[in-house]
């Protein structure tokens, strides 16, 4: 690896994942993952140390009050907003997740919310 790469990466803030994470667990991205299965999912997940989960949600200020309750691990989880019913907040989440993730790779995505619910009448 180049030395450059190393200089460049070490920002461990909440802006970029962890260098030390970065080669070593995989990135995780889950939609709705407040309450419901998705919660139950991000709590299996980070439960085995070998994911890192970006949680795309609605209310972030419910999200961080789920995670304290359910005692995650904040190094292995991000919370970021999007609301499914803006593609405005969409492009936004997509741009913040470019910034966020850099190069690595998302390893997994988990499409757990928003819904279109149509009537046939």
């Amino acid at each position: 690896m180049p030395a450059y790469f190393a200089i460049i990466c070490t920002d461990t803030s909440q802006h970029h994942i962890p260098l030390s994470y970065y080669y070593n667990i995989e990135l995780v991205v889950i939609t709705g993952c407040s309450s419901g299965l998705g919660r139950e999912t991000v709590k299996n997940l980070l439960a085995t140390d070998k994911y890192h989960v970006v949680g795309a949600v609605r209310d972030v200020d419910k999200m961080e009050a789920v995670a304290e309750v359910d005692g995650f691990n904040m190094d292995n989880f991000h919370i970021m907003e999007c609301e499914l019913n803006s593609f405005e907040s969409v492009h936004q989440f997509c741009e913040d997740l470019k910034e966020y993730q850099m190069t690595k790779p998302i390893d997994r995505l988990i499409c757990n919310a928003g819904g279109t619910y149509l009537s046939f009448q």
